[in-house]
């Protein structure tokens, strides 16, 4: 009987392992969190390590029924094989194998097994297996815009803003499956503008099964920007489920106010004075001072729109000046009482009534003519 040397044994073993290598393939599958809807692409990413170029990739459906590989051998000769073209396509990389499902449907439920083996002989044969079950779309159950933090998720096809105020609009799809994509654009004299939103998806609080998404957007609006149209188009992986628009109101004091006194101002006689706001959002409300004393309630008021859909706004104050009305301050102030801390805009003037002396003033004044 030959007796081999322990160090032939041990060199054989190690001829045997740099062969046949001391390793397996690591092998997973992910699908990206797409969801296999029926009607849909749907795509099976297997990943593995370690890298190599040098490997034979199976995916296999159901009991061992290969329906596409690839493989790569030393010589740098590769081969792809596809089992039917039109229902699935296949890639693959040193890392990856991405099998796509084309056009779902109820047969394509099974399961789908990721299968490595070396070509080169340095690493051992892994596996991963996923399970797809085939699920049916459904669109969303309610659909809304409004201002994020109202209190209220609900329609709100009209959209009061704050003017030169930072504001947050969201655009809202309930219970849908899979979740809805969400675009925004706003509409301006013909213009569209598309404004990128922060999309957020929750799963349905009464069947989680189903998903809510939200968009939201955060605009500064002005003046200018009274009327526009905010849409938010909504579509369900690739196929429109609807438009929903909301109109911007921006509230704001009127730009400018303008006084204009009819004549001259007697002592004694009725005279009326005019206040006119322009531009403001909603109708303003108009007071009227002399001095500290509010004599708002002689006065008139009226308002009408402009070319701007805003209102301009006119008070008429009917004012019976005395002596003692002389030098003091009327001022005309223009209140937004949807504006936070009743801003206003002011327009004043100092009174210059004209009087007629007293007769008996005049009387004194004679006498001391006469006597001097």
């Amino acid at each position: 009987m030959m007796v081999i040397p322990g160090e032939i044994v041990f060199l054989f073993l190690g001829l045997i392992i740099s062969n046949f290598g001391h390793h397996a393939f690591q092998v997973s599958i992910q699908t990206n969190n797409s969801f296999p809807v029926i009607g849909q692409d749907f795509t099976l990413v297997c990943s593995f390590t370690p890298q190599t170029k040098y490997r034979r990739l199976i995916w296999t459906k159901g009991s061992n029924i290969q329906v596409a590989s690839h493989t790569c051998w030393k010589n740098d000769y590769c081969s792809y094989g596809i089992r039917s073209s039109s229902k699935f396509s296949f890639l693959a990389d040193t890392s990856t194998g991405n099998l796509t499902i084309i056009r779902l449907d109820e047969n394509d439920g099974n399961i789908y097994r990721c299968l490595l083996r070396s070509t080169d002989g340095t690493v051992s044969a892994g596996s991963a297996s996923k399970q797809v079950r085939p699920l049916i779309a459904v669109p969303p159950s309610r659909m809304m815009i409004f201002l994020t933090g109202s209190g209220t998720e609900s329609m709100q096809t009209v959209l009061n803003v704050q003017e030169d105020s930072p504001t947050s609009i969201t655009c809202k799809t309930i219970a849908s499956f899979p979740a809805t994509e969400l675009l925004w654009t706003i509409i301006s004299n013909d213009t569209s503008i598309s404004i990128n939103g922060n999309l957020s998806k929750t799963r349905n609080v009464m069947d989680d099964t189903l998903i809510d998404t939200e968009s939201s957007i955060t605009i500064h609006p002005e003046k200018t920007d009274h009327g526009n149209l905010i849409q938010c188009y909504i579509s369900l992986d690739g196929v429109f489920v609807g438009i929903l628009t909301a109109t911007l109101r921006v509230i704001g004091l009127p730009d400018y106010i303008i006084m204009t006194v009819s004549k001259e101002l007697h002592d004694g006689m009725e005279t009326n004075i005019t206040c006119r706001a322009f531009n403001g959002y909603p109708k303003p409300l108009i007071h009227w001072y002399i001095g500290t004393k509010n004599v708002t309630e002689n006065s008139s008021l009226s308002s009408s729109g402009n070319p701007a859909h805003r209102y301009d706004t006119t008070s008429a104050l009917s004012l019976i000046p005395s002596r003692f009305h002389h030098g003091k301050l009327l001022i005309c102030r223009a209140i937004q009482p949807m504006i936070p801390g009743r801003r206003s805009v002011n327009e004043s003037m100092f009174l210059d009534v004209l009087s007629i002396p007293d007769p008996f003033s005049r009387l004194i004044v004679d006498q001391n003519q006469t006597t001097s």
